[in-house]
C-alpha cells in the first residue's frame, strides 16, 4: 500500500532549520489567555493529505487553520499525515514549540474516532497506539486518487501532546450536512436519505462508525423529518452504497403504498475530492437519485468547520467533569453544557459549569464523587438550568431571579455528604464596562441598532474569558481550600451547614450610616465598598434595621503593639439587642501590600467591649489573593481584620497569672492543667481561653497529657521551623493526626470540633470503641451535619462522655475548638484514666 520515503526525515530537518531563521508568530500567540505557570497551549490542525497533483482537496484545510489564527487565542499549525512532506506533523509541532508552545492541543480532522488513521496519528504524536507498521496492499485509500504514502515515524516533541476525538456525530457537523441538504432537498417528509461514508478499515471499527452515523442521521431526522434515513459505505464495510440505495429504491418506491418522491445521497466527507466527484457517482450509475451540487458535497468550506475545532480545544483546554452514576464514571466536557445553535456559546451555562468545576475541585479534589452528591445555587436562566441538570440532575440545584449586574453570576455549592460549602463569584472584571445595562436595554427591546452591535462585541469579549481564561481570573473561591484532617476529610476551614437560609436572601447595598431593613423571614446581603454582612433567613426574630458606619475614634481600642491593624474599624449596629439565633457572616477586605503571610496570620475579630480586647470570630476563612476575611458571630459590634504574630509560642505559665481564665466555667480544669505544665499560657500573661486551639497547639497538648515520650524526625516542609515540630512528629507517629500532604501540615490552622473528636478517637484506638447504635443523634440536634468519616468517632468519645455540647443540644461539628475545650476532653481522658 504505502513505498517507504528514505528522505523524509532529512527533508523535515532541513525545512525545520530554515524555519528558524524566518518564523512568523500567529497573532495572539504572545497574548494567550491561559498561560500560567509556563503552560503555553497550541492548536495542531491534523488532517490526512492528498497529493500535490490533487491540491484542491487540501486547500480547504489551509483556509480553516488560516482562520483560526485570527480566532482563536493561542498559536495554530496544520500538519497532514500523508504524501505532503513540507506539510507533515513533524513540521508542524517544531513551529509550534518554536513559538514557545508547551502544551499542544492536537485536532484531527477526520471522520471517525476509530480508523487505522488514527492509531497512525497517535503512532506519529508518541501517543499510546495499535499502528505496527503498513502493509503493502492493493489500492489506494482514495485521498486524491494516487501517489505514494510515506512510512511514518515518531515525532521528537518537548512539549506535552493530548489528541481530540474525531469529528464522530459532533452537532456541529451534523448542521453541516443539515446545510448542505437544503441545497437539494425539496420536501424532506416524503424523500429518503442516504449517507455515504468512507468505512472503517478494518472489522473492529464498525461498531464506531454505525454509532455515529446513526447519531447523525438522527439529528437530521430531529430537525428535517426525513422520511427514511440510511447510511452506507464507499470505500470499506458493509453494506455497500449502491446496495442501500437499491433497496431503499425497491422498498419505499416500487412497493410502497406511498411512494417516496425521491432519495438524496450526502457525502459524509471532510473535503472534495474523488470520492466525492467520482467514487460515488461512480458506484450509483445508472440509479435514480439526488446528488448535492459541486462544492455543497463535503463538509468543508463551512463556517462550523473553525467552530468546531475551537469547542474541541476549549473543551480540552477547560478540562472535563467526571462524576459517578450508577456505577459508572460520565465524563462531561464544557461544550456538552455551554454550546447552542450555529455554535454560539451561552454565557450562563458555560459560567455555570466551570463555577461547579471549580467546586468540585475544591471540595473534593482526590476522588470522582457521586453526581448526586451537591446542592447548587445560582442565577435563574435557561443556560444556567441547563448545566445543572447535566451535571448534578433535577432536584440537586436551585435558581434564583437576580438583579442583572456584577453579582447575577455567583454560585453556592455544597458537599452533602460533608456539609462543607463553596461560594464561587464571577470577578467583576470579567465583564466590561456597561454589558449589564446594554443587555437590559436589548431583553426590553429598547436598544438601538447602535447599542445591538456593541453589546454584540462586548458578548464577545465575555465569551473569549468564559472559554479561555484561567479559573484563578475568572473566579473568586471562598470556602474549604484543603481536605483531610486528624484522621477524616475535612477541611479546617470549613463552612459548617448551619439552620438559617440565604439563598433567598436579596442583596441590598448599604450606605454608611444610614439604617437599612431586613426583613426576618429572608435576610439579607449588605454590600459595601469593603465589607459583606450575610444575614440569613429567619437569623433574628423579628424584622430588624442595621446601620453600618466606619469608626472614627479608635484610640481607646487597644491593640497589643505584636498585632497589626490592617483594615477599616467597622461598627454595625441593629435595633435589636438580642443576638442572633444563627450566625450571620461578616467578610471584610484588608490591606495585603506589605503583609508578611509567613510570618502574620490574618483574623477578623470583634472588639470585646467587657474585656476591652479584640477576639476573633467563629470559622474564620482568608481569602489572601482576594484580599478578604470572612467569619461568623451571633451579635454586631466593632469588626476589624488584624494580623496576628504566628511565632506566639504558648509558654508554661503559673495558674494564677493567666488573669484571664479568672470566672470562666473550665477555670478548674485550666488551672490544674496550667499546674501539671501539660498547657501554657502566652507571653503577654493572658491563655485565651475562648481563642482558636491551632493544630501545633493541640498536638502539644495531647503529647503531654498522654505522656508521650518525643519522636523526632517527622517533619514537614511548612513545619520544620516551627516551635511545636517535635509534638507534631510525635502525635504523627503515634497515629493520632496526619498531614494534609507529605509536605504540608499547617501547624497553625484551627482544629475543628469534630477533628477533636476524631483524634481523640484515634487515641483511645479501635480496641475501645463501644458497638452500637449511633448515640449522637440521640444527644444532638445538628447530629446531621457530623461529617460522615468523623461520625464513628463521635459515637466513641460520646458514649464515653468525653465530648458534650451547647445549651441548645447542638454540636457545632464544624466550628473550631477552643483552648478550654481542648483542656476540658483531655481532663476528662485522664479521669476515665483513674477509673
Amino acid at each position: 500500500m504505502r513505498a517507504k520515503s528514505r528522505f523524509k526525515a532529512i527533508l523535515s530537518i532541513f525545512i525545520i532549520s530554515l524555519m528558524t531563521f524566518n518564523l512568523g508568530i500567529p497573532v495572539g500567540a504572545t497574548d494567550s489567555l491561559n498561560m500560567s505557570g509556563g503552560n503555553v497551549p497550541g492548536v495542531l490542525v491534523i488532517a490526512h493529505g492528498s497529493p500535490a497533483s490533487q491540491d484542491s482537496w487540501n486547500v480547504p484545510v489551509r483556509t480553516v487553520v488560516q482562520e483560526l489564527r485570527s480566532q482563536l487565542p493561542y498559536s495554530v499549525e496544520l500538519g497532514f499525515l500523508e504524501y505532503l512532506p513540507e506539510e507533515d506533523i513533524h513540521i508542524a509541532v517544531h513551529r509550534l514549540e518554536n513559538q514557545g508552545v508547551t502544551r499542544i492541543v492536537a485536532v484531527p480532522l477526520f471522520i471517525s474516532s476509530a480508523s487505522e488513521h488514527m492509531e497512525e496519528i497517535k503512532y506519529v504524536l508518541g501517543l499510546p497506539s495499535n499502528y505496527t507498521g503498513h502493509e503493502e496492499t492493493p489500492g489506494h485509500d482514495g485521498h486524491g486518487g494516487g501517489g505514494s504514502e510515506e512510512e511514518l515515524s515518531p515525532v521528537e516533541a518537548r512539549a506535552g501532546i493530548e489528541l481530540t476525538a474525531g469529528l464522530d456525530d459532533h452537532r456541529l457537523i451534523g448542521e453541516i450536512l443539515s446545510d448542505r441538504l437544503q441545497t437539494f432537498s425539496t420536501d424532506p417528509t416524503q424523500e429518503a436519505l442516504i449517507l455515504a461514508a468512507h468505512g472503517p478499515g478494518e472489522e473492529a471499527y464498525q461498531g464506531a462508525w454505525e454509532k455515529n452515523l446513526n447519531s447523525i442521521g438522527s439529528q437530521l431526522q430531529q430537525k428535517h423529518g426525513f422520511r427514511v434515513i440510511e447510511h452506507g459505505y464507499v470505500a470499506f464495510g458493509q453494506p455497500d452504497v449502491r446496495t442501500v440505495v437499491e433497496q431503499v429504491y425497491v422498498a419505499e418506491q416500487v412497493y410502497a403504498a406511498s411512494p417516496v418522491t425521491g432519495i438524496l445521497v450526502m457525502p459524509v466527507m471532510l473535503s472534495e475530492g474523488y470520492f466525492t466527484d467520482m467514487k460515488i457517482p461512480g458506484s450509483l450509475q445508472g440509479l435514480n437519485y439526488s446528488y448535492p451540487a459541486k462544492g455543497q458535497r463535503a463538509l468543508m468550506p463551512h463556517d462550523n468547520i473553525p467552530g468546531y475545532i475551537s469547542t474541541r480545544v476549549t473543551d480540552a483546554v477547560v478540562g472535563s467533569v467526571e462524576l459517578k452514576e450508577g456505577g459508572r464514571i460520565c465524563s462531561y466536557k464544557f461544550m456538552d453544557a455551554a454550546l447552542g445553535e450555529g455554535g454560539e456559546i451561552c454565557i450562563c451555562a458555560g459560567l455555570a459549569f466551570r463555577a461547579m468545576q471549580q467546586a468540585i475541585r475544591v471540595l473534593v479534589p482526590d476522588a470522582v464523587p457521586g453526581k448526586d452528591r451537591f446542592m447548587a445555587v445560582g442565577p435563574k436562566s435557561h443556560g444556567s438550568e441547563e448545566a445543572f441538570a447535566l451535571l448534578l440532575g433535577e432536584g440537586c440545584y436551585s435558581l434564583e431571579d437576580r438583579e442583572h449586574n456584577g453579582s447575577y453570576y455567583r454560585y453556592q455549592i455544597t458537599d452533602r455528604q460533608t456539609g462543607r460549602v463553596v461560594s464561587v463569584q464571577v470577578r467583576p472584571e470579567v465583564f466590561p464596562a456597561n454589558f449589564f445595562p446594554l443587555r437590559q436595554k436589548i431583553k426590553n427591546g429598547a436598544a438601538t441598532p447602535e447599542e445591538k452591535q456593541t453589546f454584540k462585541s462586548l458578548r464577545g469579549q465575555v465569551v473569549e474569558k468564559v472559554c479561555w481564561q484561567d479559573s484563578e481570573k475568572l473566579f473568586t473561591v471562598n470556602g474549604p481550600a484543603i481536605p483531610g484532617s486528624g484522621g477524616g476529610g475535612s477541611s479546617s476551614a470549613a463552612s459548617p451547614v448551619k439552620p438559617g437560609d440565604t439563598t433567598k436572601a436579596p442583596e441590598i447595598k448599604a450606605l454608611a450610616g444610614l439604617p437599612v431593613k431586613v426583613k426576618a423571614s429572608l435576610g439579607a446581603i449588605l454590600m459595601m465598598e469593603n465589607a459583606v454582612i450575610t444575614i440569613p433567613a429567619n437569623a433574628s426574630p423579628a424584622d430588624i434595621e442595621v446601620s453600618i458606619s466606619k469608626a472614627t475614634e479608635i484610640a481607646g481600642l487597644s491593640i497589643p503593639a505584636s498585632q497589626q491593624l490592617i483594615s477599616d474599624v467597622l461598627e454595625i449596629a441593629k435595633n435589636e439587642t438580642a443576638d442572633f439565633k444563627v450566625p450571620v457572616s461578616i467578610q471584610l477586605s484588608f490591606d495585603k501590600s506589605g503583609l508578611n503571610t509567613e510570618k502574620y496570620e490574618v483574623k477578623i475579630c470583634f472588639y470585646d467591649e467587657g474585656k476591652k480586647e479584640w477576639m476573633p470570630l467563629e470559622n474564620v476563612s482568608v481569602d489572601l489573593a482576594d484580599g478578604t476575611v470572612r467569619g461568623e458571630i451571633r451579635h454586631f459590634t466593632k469588626f476589624a481584620v488584624l494580623a496576628f504574630p504566628r511565632d506566639t509560642v504558648p509558654s508554661i505559665t503559673a495558674p494564677d497569672k493567666c488573669s484571664d481564665i479568672l470566672g470562666h466555667w473550665a477555670e478548674a480544669k485550666l488551672k490544674e492543667m496550667l499546674g501539671k505544665g501539660i498547657i501554657g499560657g502566652y507571653p503577654d500573661g493572658t491563655f485565651r481561653p475562648d481563642g482558636a486551639i491551632s493544630r501545633a497547639e493541640f498536638c502539644t497538648l495531647a503529647v503531654k497529657a498522654m505522656y508521650y515520650e518525643l519522636q523526632p524526625g517527622n517533619t514537614f516542609a511548612d513545619s520544620s521551623d516551627h516551635w511545636g515540630k517535635d509534638y507534631i512528629s510525635t502525635a504523627v507517629a503515634q497515629g493520632m493526626v496526619h498531614g494534609y500532604s507529605p509536605a504540608a501540615f499547617a501547624p497553625d490552622d484551627p482544629v475543628t470540633r469534630e477533628q477533636m473528636a476524631a483524634i481523640i478517637h484515634n487515641i483511645l484506638g479501635t480496641g475501645t470503641d463501644i458497638k452500637g447504635t449511633d448515640v449522637s443523634k440521640n444527644i444532638f440536634s445538628d447530629a446531621d451535619l457530623i461529617s460522615p468519616w468523623a461520625r464513628e468517632a463521635f459515637d466513641t468519645v460520646s458514649r464515653r462522655s468525653l465530648i458534650s455540647g451547647y445549651p441548645d443540644h447542638s454540636f457545632r461539628p464544624q466550628t473550631h475548638l477552643t483552648r478550654a475545650e481542648a483542656v476540658t476532653v483531655f481532663c476528662k481522658l485522664a479521669e476515665m484514666d483513674k477509673q
